[in-house]
């Protein structure tokens, strides 16, 4: 094994620039939120026996564009620092590694193909016990847990992110109405045309808010005369990762939290032994 060196730093700086890109995300995404403006409009049906509330304004759009580029900054960090951590341990063996290309931290949702042709390339180039900790920690290992899938492991996210944001497109970041509440009045005219339509049949909407999205829609057993609310929403950024809406602050920290806990994983290998 090579002699001692602070082979981990370059990781490490990573981490701390994403750390810091973190905060930056959640005060921008907090901006973004406090200017946000929704603005919703009731349609009754001619023969006014249904109604939907519909979208007719979401915000202006102005913000989001840096916010991407903070995302996909962050995640490249926290991306990048896996790879330059596996660089970091094949250094320990060979400095420097004599195959630096077949250098990167491997995330795999699928077993065979870890094993046909990641873990063969490393396993030349990095110590046991660091291959072993790195197959444990692979996504498809997460097939083994109940209801698990190895597409909600996070070091898939962040890679499928950082894969996008890099070859494709920018991290786009949308709007969500995870809670929605409302206080509706309704006049049917008389009373006892109002008891025919109790209890109130309607649905409402949560999900990613879009000019056209209907917030609310409703039937009536008799036609409404007139009718009037409000809405109190609890709103939210979220991104898409291969069609699967995932809020936006809450995958970023914790992604960074579970990154800092893998590379915490082989920190001790790059200590040497206190001399006697």
């Amino acid at each position: 094994m090579v002699g001692d060196h602070d082979f981990s730093k370059p990781c490490l700086d990573k981490l701390k620039r994403a750390h810091d890109q973190l905060h930056g995300i959640t005060v921008e995404s907090e901006r973004i939120l406090s200017a946000l403006t929704l603005e919703a409009k009731n349609y009754i049906s001619p023969d006014r026996l249904s109604y939907e509330v519909k979208i007719e304004k979401c915000g202006d759009g102005k913000g989001f564009s840096g916010l991407s580029l903070l995302v996909g900054e962050c995640v490249h960090n926290m991306r990048s620092s896996l790879d330059n951590l596996v660089y970091a341990l094949a250094r320990l063996q060979e400095d420097p590694p004599s195959n630096p290309r077949k250098l990167s931290f491997p995330v795999y949702t699928e077993k065979s193909s870890f094993e046909g042709r990641a873990k063969p390339a490393l396993a030349k180039l990095l110590s046991g016990d660091a291959l072993r900790i790195i197959e444990a920690l692979q996504p498809f290992q997460r097939d083994s847990e109940p209801g698990g899938s190895g597409e909600n492991d996070l070091l898939y996210a962040i890679s499928e992110i950082n894969n996008s944001d890099k070859h494709r497109l920018p991290i786009s970041a949308l709007v969500n109405i995870p809670e929605l509440n409302h206080v509706a009045v309704m006049d049917f005219g008389s009373a006892e045309l109002a008891a025919l339509n109790v209890p109130p049949d309607y649905s409402m909407f949560s999900g990613a808010a879009k000019v056209g999205t209907v917030l609310m829609s409703g039937r009536f057993k008799t036609p409404v005369v007139s009718m009037s609310g409000n809405f109190l929403l609890k709103v939210e950024l979220i991104i898409d990762i291969n069609g699967r809406a995932v809020g936006l602050l809450d995958l970023i920290s914790k992604s960074h939290f579970y990154v800092s806990n893998v590379v915490s994983l082989f920190l001790p290998q790059f200590k040497s032994p206190t001399s006697i």
